[in-house]
């Protein structure tokens, strides 16, 4: 896959002129001290940091050209053409939405959603920009529902949020047949002040929560960080 629209997201940050434009490294330096000052402690707290950090959100989005960022999408667009019942996806915190637009390219309906930070109207420009007109955005408020489809990714934002379960819950709700995300947790512990938002569960409690709410994890024929739940419904039906 090309990842055309990971590879130009600096080219459209400079258009956009609304971010400062940092390293991924220098961004989430200067972003780490936007989090000690607001020193958020509830999820209220959480989302506002990611609304009022424009240091975040620049390095949120040059993240998409990073390499770790570019071999990740490669393995989860080959685990997603592999389930041949996938039509419409939604990206959870789709953020910079590069992602989203790539798989918008090869054909599946996309609904992106994320939290009405600035970061999300800058994706919001990208789609006016390369003239995609068929992705469906939806601003993200607490009492938000995820809409029905196929699969719900979610990729590295499950430690960015002040209590997952939560956000496992709404997705389970949703009753997708696949449940498709990567996680960071506690990656930073070494690094602290470089990263700061992580929050730091346990991916297997994670994991069992999941299944205790009607998915089961499948085993991919790829290396971690890809995770995928298949609905345990969807299992019996076949």
């Amino acid at each position: 896959m090309e990842k055309v629209y990971h590879k130009n997201v600096i080219n459209d940050l400079k258009e956009y002129n609304k971010f400062p434009l940092f390293s991924f490294d220098k961004g989430c330096k200067k972003a780490a001290k936007d989090w000690k000052k607001l020193n958020p402690k509830n999820d209220k707290e959480f989302q506002n940091f990611y609304k009022q950090s424009k240091n975040y959100g620049t390095a949120l989005a040059v993240y998409n050209q990073n390499g770790r960022k570019l071999r990740l999408f490669s393995k989860i667009a080959k685990v997603i053409v592999s389930l041949k019942d996938i039509k419409t996806i939604v990206d959870y915190g789709c953020g910079a939405g590069s992602d989203s637009m790539e798989l918008n390219d090869l054909g599946y309906k996309i609904i992106a959603m994320d939290l009405n930070t600035d970061l999300f109207k800058f994706f919001k420009f990208r789609l006016k920009k390369h003239r995609i007109n068929n992705i469906k955005t939806i601003n993200i408020k607490n009492n938000t529902k995820i809409p029905k489809c196929d699969l719900i990714l979610s990729l590295d934002v499950l430690e960015h949020i002040y209590n997952p379960f939560e956000l496992i819950k709404k997705m389970a709700k949703s009753n997708s047949k696949y449940i498709l995300l990567t996680t960071a947790f506690g990656s930073h512990r070494e690094q602290e002040a470089f990263c700061p938002w992580h929050t730091d569960y346990n991916i297997k409690k994670i994991e069992k929560f999941i299944e205790d709410n009607g998915y089961r994890k499948q085993k991919l024929n790829i290396p971690y960080p890809p995770r995928l739940f298949i609905n345990i419904i969807n299992i019996k039906e076949k």
